[in-house]
This record gives C-alpha cells, structure tokens and sequence, in this order.
C-alpha cells in the first residue's frame, strides 16, 4: 500500500483521531461495546496534552492525512525489579486496509520506540477474535494462557 505514513501521534492529530473512532465505530459496530460521543472523546484527547506525555504513545497509519490504523503503546517503570516493561494495549486498523502490512507495520514502530526507550521486553492485550489471533500468530507472538482480573470500582462519585 502506497503512501503509508507511520509516525507518533501529537496535538494536531486529535481531529483526525476523532474522525478515526468515529468511522471504526461505525464499520464495525459489534466490536464496540461503548456509545462513542465524539466531542467527549475530543476534550478527553486534549486534556491527555499528546505532545508532552513520556511514556505513553500513540502511533498513527495514515494514508493522504486520514488515519487508517493506531497502536496505543505505554511503558512502566516496574519498582520491584526496576525494569522498564512495555505494554501495546491497543491495535486496530480500519476495516478495508486491513491484510496490507499496516499493522506490522505499527507494531513496528512500536518496536523501535521501546528499544529506544530501552524496553527489552512488551507485552500485547490481545483481542479474542480469530482474525486478530491469526495475525498476532503471523507475527510471532507467544499467546500465554494468562488470566486476567479486573475490577469495576468507579469513581466514587
């Protein structure tokens, strides 16, 4: 696929980053468990201050200005062992650019800021679905049978 920009995202991409959400919402509805507000989600990215956070990232896709792919990516200092450990907690490429290397293609770049942050090791939060596992297996990852918990403790408000 010709034309493939893949860099980090920054304030100037949280227009594109809402039109993104709002078109995968609407390709692929039973994958989203949430109503989206748009405008809620924007005052969210602006308030996240993209440009100065550290440790974790946005990496974009995008094919003539309109972004076809993310991978969210943050890195933890562990205080027990003192390693810095990786985490992608979030791939998706849009529906009709999807089985053309763009997802490889973030992992990528996820890659290479870990290194160059020093991470040695990341772990992915995998999505169950057969298409997703086929592709997580094509790029060589070890799927441990690992349980997760998780909590609902809300705001207190």
């Amino acid at each position: 696929m010709q034309n493939i920009e893949i860099n980090i995202a920054t304030s100037s991409d949280i227009s594109a980053l809402c039109e993104f959400e709002k078109t995968a919402r609407i390709t692929e509805p039973e994958i989203w468990i949430d109503k989206f507000d748009i405008n809620e989600y924007r005052k969210k990215m602006l308030s996240a201050d993209l440009d100065n956070l550290e440790n974790n990232k946005i990496i974009l896709a995008k094919q003539n200005g309109k972004i076809i792919g993310r991978c969210d990516l943050l890195i933890m200092d562990s205080l027990m062992d003192f390693e810095m450990i990786g985490y992608i907690d979030w791939i998706y490429v849009l529906k009709g650019y999807r089985r053309k290397g763009i997802g490889k293609r973030l992992i990528d770049r996820a890659e290479e800021f870990f290194r160059e942050k020093g991470v040695k090791e990341y772990y992915l939060f995998t999505a169950q679905n057969d298409e997703a596992q086929k592709f997580y297996h094509k790029l060589g990852y070890t799927i441990k049978n690992r349980e997760i918990a998780l909590k609902d403790i809300g705001t207190g408000v």
